[in-house]
């Protein structure tokens, strides 16, 4: 009786055991330094598999935070934007707080800040930055830059209106991470306002 069980559990076994090996192939798989030496475009003499270079200039590097810090809230990555506030940063934006409104109606942290702007990036808000002026005060750096401000509503490939002007003033300071915004400013003037030739 046990004898019968064997043998039709040994040849299921035999059976599951051949199906498998016959249905699974060992294929070699592709190195990808050969891809990347085969299937990439040579930008700047580097690879896209390589890191991005690391400046050494501080005035490259407090324009790179305040893009990257632009760039994370635009895409909502409110955690890398977070990463590049100092612990006990300032910000006011007249993107978040309208015109007139009480500071009890105001975003109570950096966190729900951020969030309010990704809101409005999310309703087609895009940045451009026309200019720039960096300051160093002792070891501390004061961006200002000029945004313009744009809207794209409905279709993503439908030109975007202009709907203002923004001045945006960061004060950064160095930390052993990299630079850390302390106090950001950004007021905002209505697409009335006379803008430079592009």
């Amino acid at each position: 009786m046990i004898f019968p069980r064997l043998a039709g559990a040994l040849a299921a076994s035999a059976l599951l055991t051949s199906t498998t090996l016959a249905g699974c192939t060992l294929e070699r798989r592709a190195d990808p330094d050969a891809l990347a030496e085969t299937d990439t475009v040579d930008v700047l003499g580097g690879s896209p598999l390589d890191p991005p270079p690391v400046t050494t200039d501080p005035s490259e590097s407090v324009r790179v935070t305040m893009e990257v810090f632009r760039e994370a809230t635009r895409v909502g990555d409110v955690s890398l934007a977070l990463q590049l506030l100092d612990n006990r940063a300032l910000l006011m934006d007249d993107l978040v707080a309208q015109s007139g409104e009480r500071v009890s109606d105001l975003p109570a942290t950096r966190g729900e800040h951020l969030l309010e702007l990704r809101r409005r990036h999310a309703a087609g808000l895009t940045f451009e930055v026309l200019e720039s002026d960096l300051r160093w005060v002792d070891e501390s750096a004061l961006l200002t830059t000029r945004l313009l401000l744009l809207m794209r509503a409905g279709e993503p490939e439908a030109a975007p209106d202009t709907v203002g002007v923004a001045m945006e003033s960061a004060f950064l300071r160095p930390s052993p991470e990299g630079w850390r915004i302390v106090h950001m400013h950004r007021s905002v003037a209505p697409a009335s306002t006379p803008l430079p030739d592009r």
